[in-house]
Protein backbone atom coordinates (compact mmCIF):
# COMPACT_ATOMS: atom_id res chain seq x y z
CA UNK A 1 0.00 0.00 0.00
CA UNK A 2 1.43 3.39 -0.93
CA UNK A 3 2.24 6.01 1.68
CA UNK A 4 -0.44 8.33 0.30
CA UNK A 5 -3.07 5.59 0.55
CA UNK A 6 -2.05 4.81 4.16
CA UNK A 7 -2.35 8.50 5.05
CA UNK A 8 -5.83 8.61 3.50
CA UNK A 9 -6.91 5.49 5.43
CA UNK A 10 -5.56 7.00 8.69
CA UNK A 11 -7.37 10.27 8.00
CA UNK A 12 -10.65 8.44 7.38
CA UNK A 13 -10.23 6.46 10.62
CA UNK A 14 -9.56 9.67 12.57
CA UNK A 15 -12.61 11.34 11.00
CA UNK A 16 -14.81 8.38 11.93
CA UNK A 17 -13.56 8.54 15.52
CA UNK A 18 -14.44 12.23 15.55
CA UNK A 19 -17.89 11.70 14.04
CA UNK A 20 -18.78 8.85 16.38
CA UNK A 21 -17.94 10.75 19.54
CA UNK A 22 -18.32 14.45 18.92
CA UNK A 23 -14.72 14.93 20.09
CA UNK A 24 -11.45 15.10 18.23
CA UNK A 25 -9.72 11.75 18.68
CA UNK A 26 -10.73 10.96 22.28
CA UNK A 27 -8.96 7.61 22.09
CA UNK A 28 -5.54 9.12 21.41
CA UNK A 29 -5.70 12.73 22.48
CA UNK A 30 -3.67 12.27 25.64
CA UNK A 31 -1.18 9.50 25.13
CA UNK A 32 -0.45 6.82 22.57
CA UNK A 33 0.25 4.50 25.49
CA UNK A 34 -3.17 4.77 27.16
CA UNK A 35 -4.54 6.91 29.96
CA UNK A 36 -2.37 9.43 31.80
CA UNK A 37 -1.82 7.58 35.08
CA UNK A 38 -1.75 9.96 38.03
CA UNK A 39 -3.52 12.82 36.24
CA UNK A 40 -6.02 13.51 39.03
CA UNK A 41 -7.90 16.32 37.30
CA UNK A 42 -8.39 14.27 34.15
CA UNK A 43 -9.49 11.21 36.13
CA UNK A 44 -12.03 13.26 38.07
CA UNK A 45 -13.33 14.89 34.88
CA UNK A 46 -13.80 11.53 33.12
CA UNK A 47 -15.37 10.04 36.24
CA UNK A 48 -17.91 12.89 36.32
CA UNK A 49 -18.74 12.56 32.60
CA UNK A 50 -19.19 8.77 32.61
CA UNK A 51 -22.53 7.07 33.17
CA UNK A 52 -20.79 4.15 34.87
CA UNK A 53 -17.24 3.38 36.02
CA UNK A 54 -16.37 -0.17 37.01
CA UNK A 55 -13.69 -2.84 37.18
CA UNK A 56 -14.31 -6.11 35.34
CA UNK A 57 -12.69 -9.29 34.02
CA UNK A 58 -13.38 -9.97 30.33
CA UNK A 59 -15.17 -13.26 29.59
CA UNK A 60 -15.88 -13.00 25.84
CA UNK A 61 -15.18 -10.59 23.03
CA UNK A 62 -16.78 -10.55 19.58
CA UNK A 63 -17.22 -8.16 16.67
CA UNK A 64 -20.52 -6.35 16.13
CA UNK A 65 -21.69 -3.83 13.56
CA UNK A 66 -23.92 -1.00 14.73
CA UNK A 67 -25.16 2.39 13.73
CA UNK A 68 -24.05 5.47 15.62
CA UNK A 69 -26.35 8.48 16.10
CA UNK A 70 -23.88 10.94 14.57
CA UNK A 71 -23.67 9.17 11.18
CA UNK A 72 -26.85 8.22 9.35
CA UNK A 73 -27.27 5.11 7.17
CA UNK A 74 -23.94 3.52 8.07
CA UNK A 75 -22.81 0.84 10.48
CA UNK A 76 -19.41 0.70 12.13
CA UNK A 77 -17.38 -2.16 13.55
CA UNK A 78 -17.04 -2.46 17.33
CA UNK A 79 -15.49 -5.00 19.67
CA UNK A 80 -18.11 -5.98 22.22
CA UNK A 81 -17.19 -7.61 25.52
CA UNK A 82 -19.11 -9.50 28.16
CA UNK A 83 -17.51 -9.54 31.60
CA UNK A 84 -17.72 -10.33 35.30
CA UNK A 85 -18.01 -7.15 37.36
CA UNK A 86 -15.41 -7.07 40.11
CA UNK A 87 -15.97 -3.58 41.57
CA UNK A 88 -18.33 -0.67 40.85
CA UNK A 89 -17.11 2.89 41.33
CA UNK A 90 -20.11 4.71 39.81
CA UNK A 91 -23.53 3.89 38.36
CA UNK A 92 -24.70 0.51 37.10
CA UNK A 93 -22.51 -1.35 34.63
CA UNK A 94 -24.21 -2.07 31.29
CA UNK A 95 -24.74 -5.69 30.18
CA UNK A 96 -21.77 -5.35 27.80
CA UNK A 97 -19.35 -2.68 26.62
CA UNK A 98 -18.23 -1.90 23.09
CA UNK A 99 -15.14 -0.17 21.81
CA UNK A 100 -14.77 1.29 18.30
CA UNK A 101 -12.71 -1.09 16.19
CA UNK A 102 -11.18 1.48 13.85
CA UNK A 103 -7.68 1.25 12.49
CA UNK A 104 -5.11 -0.82 14.27
CA UNK A 105 -1.88 -0.43 16.14
CA UNK A 106 -0.82 2.87 17.69
CA UNK A 107 -3.65 5.38 17.43
CA UNK A 108 -6.40 2.78 17.32
CA UNK A 109 -9.49 3.53 19.40
CA UNK A 110 -9.87 -0.15 20.19
CA UNK A 111 -9.10 -1.26 23.73
CA UNK A 112 -7.74 -4.62 22.58
CA UNK A 113 -9.98 -6.44 25.05
CA UNK A 114 -8.99 -10.06 25.65
CA UNK A 115 -10.71 -12.79 27.68
CA UNK A 116 -9.18 -13.12 31.13
CA UNK A 117 -7.77 -9.59 31.20
CA UNK A 118 -9.03 -7.05 33.72
CA UNK A 119 -10.18 -3.54 32.79
CA UNK A 120 -11.50 -0.40 34.39
CA UNK A 121 -14.24 0.88 32.09
CA UNK A 122 -15.53 4.44 31.85
CA UNK A 123 -18.78 3.83 29.94
CA UNK A 124 -21.27 6.26 28.43
CA UNK A 125 -25.05 5.73 28.47
CA UNK A 126 -24.78 3.32 25.50
CA UNK A 127 -21.94 1.20 26.93
CA UNK A 128 -19.37 2.79 24.60
CA UNK A 129 -15.80 2.89 25.98
CA UNK A 130 -12.57 4.41 24.62
CA UNK A 131 -8.89 3.74 25.00
CA UNK A 132 -8.06 7.21 26.35
CA UNK A 133 -10.29 6.72 29.40
CA UNK A 134 -10.72 3.00 30.07
CA UNK A 135 -7.66 0.87 30.65
CA UNK A 136 -6.64 -2.76 30.95
CA UNK A 137 -4.04 -4.32 33.20
CA UNK A 138 -2.69 -7.68 34.29
CA UNK A 139 -1.63 -6.92 37.87
CA UNK A 140 -3.94 -4.81 40.09
CA UNK A 141 -1.11 -4.56 42.64
CA UNK A 142 1.28 -2.89 40.17
CA UNK A 143 2.24 0.58 41.46
CA UNK A 144 0.52 2.75 38.85
CA UNK A 145 -2.59 0.56 38.58
CA UNK A 146 -2.87 0.28 42.36
CA UNK A 147 -2.66 4.08 42.67
CA UNK A 148 -5.31 4.62 40.00
CA UNK A 149 -7.69 2.09 41.62
CA UNK A 150 -7.20 3.82 44.98
CA UNK A 151 -7.97 7.20 43.37
CA UNK A 152 -11.16 5.77 41.82
CA UNK A 153 -12.25 4.42 45.22
CA UNK A 154 -11.75 7.88 46.73
CA UNK A 155 -13.75 9.50 43.91
CA UNK A 156 -16.48 6.93 44.40
CA UNK A 157 -16.74 7.75 48.10
CA UNK A 158 -16.78 11.51 47.44
CA UNK A 159 -19.48 11.24 44.74
CA UNK A 160 -21.70 8.92 46.79
CA UNK A 161 -22.12 11.46 49.61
Amino acid sequence: MSLLRRIKVSTVAAALCFLMTGHALPCTSLSIFGPPMGADEYLESQFGKSKSVFRARILRVHTIYRAVPEVKNQKFRFSEAQYDVMEVFKGSPPGSVHSPDIGGGVGSCNLEMQPGREFVFFADQHGKVFRGDSFGYTDPEHGIVKERLAALRQLSQRHSK
